[in-house]
């Protein structure tokens, strides 16, 4: 999701290639036919320079953890990852909650002798995966969970002394200073909003009634022609949280989406895949929440699955209709039949704060003035009405991985595209 105001664009590029290797018999003594084994860039353990740029610095950040000691023990949240549950001893891949035999692993990692004096209050499951491979004896639920270490202190006196014997562990044991994120981005949003117009508010009356209070760079609701005009191109999900971000901290926002409203694009899809008519633009590219929306909405990212960031756009998620396993499931996704409901809230949402949604609306080019953006031209995407000019403050290009003219079109302009390093 990039945020044009210079002549640089970074540029999300797909996964890296499979790489295969064949183990192929000597042809002359082949009698008895055997299949070439296939080992994949997944199945492979990535050293050097093939790692990914997320797996290099997981793996630095690591490092300066095991030189890293704990202060305060008994402040913060101890992480406690890949605690190990047999499927016969856990209520089921829908139950979110501490079990007892999630208790025990508890008590064997921080070796406490009593697994069922542990208070289940203490502790809070922040991931729940399932592990069938067939390298295990059995299968397990797989738990990361939190330890709110003042809790267990009060509720249980005697762990405090196995707390105090608690050390850091690679992948095993963190300690975390600061507690979780609680809420989602619209809440996070506006508490900061209020907490600088509560600062504003308390210091000196002499300050200017400029468009922007403080150094947190957080814009006044003012009228409409004092905002900052954003222009986003895309309704995909970078679309979707920039167009919301934005009108959260009060900026004029025009979302563009070259397809259709999720309502018309299901039709569209329904032709398509019933009647072989294809839409240019409206199909499963384009359309309303990105290629996304019907391909089951799968939400697996490497960018910290365990963040903050990534649990408050998950968050936000639940808040338009999805289900809150989403925040504790492994491989999280909504399906599409979640999907389009969501849409349409999170759709009402924005337009309740004042964005302008433009569905059937194709953004052609860039106006571009002494080496800066100063806005987009667009044309209709079904050709019903005569191109437009729109100006604006700054453009957010948020157009996925499909829209092979905007890359085109970016090339012309000598734009620098660039690989992500977190994708």
């Amino acid at each position: 999701m990039p945020f044009l105001q210079s002549n640089s664009l970074p540029l999300a590029l797909g996964p890296l290639p499979i790489r295969t290797h064949l183990n192929i018999p000597n042809p002359c003594r082949l009698r008895i036919y055997q299949a070439p084994r296939i080992l994949c860039a997944a199945t492979r353990k990535r050293t050097g320079k093939q790692r990914y740029p997320s797996e290099k610095k997981k793996l630095k950040q690591k490092h300066k953890d095991t030189l890293r000691e704990v202060e305060n023990k008994f402040e913060g949240i101890w992480r406690l990852s890949k605690l190990a549950v047999p499927v016969q001893d856990d209520p089921g891949k829908d139950f979110t909650g501490v079990s007892d035999g999630l208790l025990r692993e508890i008590a064997k990692a921080i070796k406490f002798p009593v697994a069922s004096m542990l208070p289940a209050e203490a502790f809070s499951v922040i991931r729940k995966s399932f592990d069938a491979r067939k390298i295990l004896k059995e299968p397990k639920f797989v738990y990361t969970v939190d330890m709110d270490v003042s809790k267990l202190v009060d509720l249980e006196p005697r762990t405090q002394d196995f707390i105090s014997d608690l050390t850091l562990r690679v992948g095993l044991i963190d300690h975390i200073t600061q507690g979780r994120v609680t809420g989602d981005l619209i809440s996070i949003i506006r508490h900061a909003r209020k907490g600088e117009e509560v600062q504003a508010s308390s210091g000196s009356g002499d300050h200017d009634n400029g468009s922007s209070n403080g150094s947190s760079g957080l814009v006044k609701c003012g009228s409409r022609k004092d905002r900052p005009r954003i222009a986003v191109v895309g309704g995909g999900p970078s679309g979707l949280f920039a167009s919301l971000v934005l009108a959260e901290l009060g900026a004029d926002v025009t979302l563009m989406e070259r397809g259709q409203p999720v309502e018309q694009r299901g039709r569209d899809i329904g032709a398509l895949v019933v009647r072989r008519i294809l839409e240019s633009e409206s199909n499963f590219c384009f359309g309303e929440g990105g290629a996304g929306t019907w391909s089951d909405g799968k939400l697996v990212t490497r960018i910290g699955r365990n963040s903050d960031s990534v649990l408050a756009a998950m968050k936000t998620l639940v808040h338009f209709g999805a289900p809150n396993n989403i925040l504790v499931d492994g491989k999280p996704h909504l399906g599409t039949d979640r999907l389009v409901p969501l849409l349409r809230h999170f759709r009402q949402h924005l337009l309740e704060l004042g964005v302008s949604v433009r569905f059937g609306t194709r953004v052609d080019d860039l106006i571009v003035e002494n080496n800066c953006v100063v806005g987009v031209e667009l044309s209709d995407s079904r050709n019903q009405l005569p191109p437009e000019r729109f100006r604006c403050d700054a453009v957010v290009l948020a157009v996925g991985h499909s829209a092979r003219d905007i890359y085109q079109m970016l090339l012309s302009h000598n734009v620098d595209l660039v690989p992500k390093d977190f994708a």
